[in-house]
Parts: C-alpha cells; structure tokens; sequence
C-alpha cells in the first residue's frame, strides 16, 4: 500500500521504538518534509506548480492545518495514497477531500496482523507514545492497561521458573533494538547537522 506519511506518525513511531519494525511492512512510505527518514527507504514526494496551487487552495479552506500538512494532504491526493497521520484537523481535511486517512493504531494493527510484532509489543509501544505525549484515541487505554495485567502473569511465570524460549519474541525484541538504535541515529545526524 501507497502511503504518505505526517511527522506526527513519525514521532509516535519513534517514541515507541517502532520505525524499524514500520518498514518491515510492505508499504511504500513517502514524506513531503522530512529528508532524514529517506536513509530508511522512505521515498521523498514533491508537488508541481499545479500541487502547490492546490495547497494554497486547501490552506484557504482549511485553516488549522499547517501548510507542511497540507502538502502531505495534496501529496496523498497525487500519488492516490493513504495519509498517515495524529493530527485531528489534517485527519478531518483529508476526509473531506476524499482522501483515505489513518493514524498509528492502523499502522500498529497492521504490524500485529502481518505478524511482525506481537499484541504485547503494540501495548508497549502504545505505552511509550502515550508516556511522550503522543495525542492517541482516547480507546487505546485498554491495550495499555491489558499490558499491566500482562506483566503480572509474565512477573508470576518467572517466580515459577516456567518461562518458554520463543524466536518470535526474540525477533521482535531485537526489531524494537534496532529502531531504538536507528532513532538515536536520526537524531544523532540531526543534531550534528549531517542531514
């Protein structure tokens, strides 16, 4: 699936330590402002003189967006893309120009679906996000609180000595390794102005 994609997918992504684990899926992500993710195979789009029109069009009609979400919105538009994106007034804009929109519990379902991360590791990640500040649904805290539960029993299976060896796990743990080491790269050459 096409996908362009907002910052703020990006940060929750990062604050979840699940970018790695993102590009696993068979998506084809693009960015309309961010050069740094292109090293992750992230494809940069770009509006024509006709695109930029249609900005300045959709910022007319839709004022509380930034002007960098709405590119996102027409580059969505041209590619016949889905948008990514956790902002609520860029999320409102795309469904009433007709433009499929989703936010990052989809692309974290997506990762449980196609068996790329497990349910405890969406909680986690969820957990992470919302403990930076993400802006998450407010029908997300079941998945956090589950994940509580869930530490008792793993808490009560260790006191036992009943702990199974599972690649999976192992395979997820070091995906979220990865994106934790990939995210500091990022910011790394950001900092240092590299990128």
């Amino acid at each position: 699936m096409r996908c362009v994609v907002d910052a703020s997918i990006w940060i929750d992504l990062h604050h979840g330590t699940m970018l790695v684990p993102a590009m696993r899926l068979q998506h084809e992500y693009h960015v309309p402002d961010a050069v740094q993710l292109l090293r992750l195979g992230v494809k940069k789009c770009e509006l024509d003189g006709n695109g930029v029109m249609a900005v300045v069009a959709l910022a007319a009609k839709y004022p509380a967006p930034s002007r960098a979400d709405l590119f996102g919105l027409e580059s969505a538009r041209m590619l016949d893309a889905v948008l990514l994106t956790s902002d609520a007034a860029l999320r409102k804009a795309a469904e009433r120009e007709g433009v499929g929109v989703h936010g990052v519990l989809w692309l974290l379902d997506q990762l449980v679906e196609k068996e790329i991360i497990t349910q405890k590791a969406r909680a986690h990640a969820l957990a992470a996000m919302k403990a930076a500040g993400s802006r998450l649904p407010a029908d997300c805290g079941g998945d956090i609180a589950d994940l509580g539960r869930e530490k008792n029993k793993t808490q009560s299976a260790i006191t036992n000595c009943k702990l199974q060896p599972i690649n999976r796990q192992s395979q997820i743990e070091n995906d979220q390794r990865q994106s934790a080491i990939a995210n500091r790269k990022c910011i790394w050459l950001l900092r240092n102005g590299t990128i």
